[in-house]
């Protein structure tokens, strides 16, 4: 983790069609709007022995959401597999302490609370323009 730490090694893109991630220097592919129903917060360790210490509401990360019909695809695609047996147990245990399928680790260099914010006003705005468009 502490690689993490030197310049460069991780960054959050934010473009009109998605988001990529950068993270101990190795590029994600842009991931579009359409994959998410929203985004929020919640703490950061909810759910585990660390979350009784007072400090804890303190540690907040982005979490999300997808959209159903991401799942749906996901799921279709790797359905029955060592992949999707681990994707979806992942998610069910994610969902059950915070309330949302997945989540970032890093804010960079944002608060959660606005980082979430900015991430749901982007995508709305995408979905916006898409549904003009048609």
């Amino acid at each position: 983790m502490v690689i993490n730490l030197l310049p460069g090694a991780s960054a959050l893109t934010l473009t009109t069609s998605g988001f990529s991630r950068k993270l101990f220097y190795r590029s994600m592919r842009e991931r579009p709007w359409d994959d998410y129903a929203e985004f929020g917060v919640a703490p950061q360790f909810k759910g585990t022995w660390l979350s009784y210490y007072p400090w804890n509401i303190l540690l907040k990360m982005v979490m999300w959401n997808y959209a159903e019909s991401y799942k749906s695809r996901i799921i279709k695609r790797i359905a029955n597999t060592k992949a999707g047996i681990r994707w979806e147990k992942a998610i069910a245990k994610t969902k059950a302490r915070t309330g949302y399928d997945s989540g970032f680790a890093d804010n960079y260099g944002m608060s959660a609370d606005k980082l979430a914010a900015l991430m749901n006003e982007i995508r709305v705005e995408h979905l916006t323009k898409q549904l003009q468009q048609q």
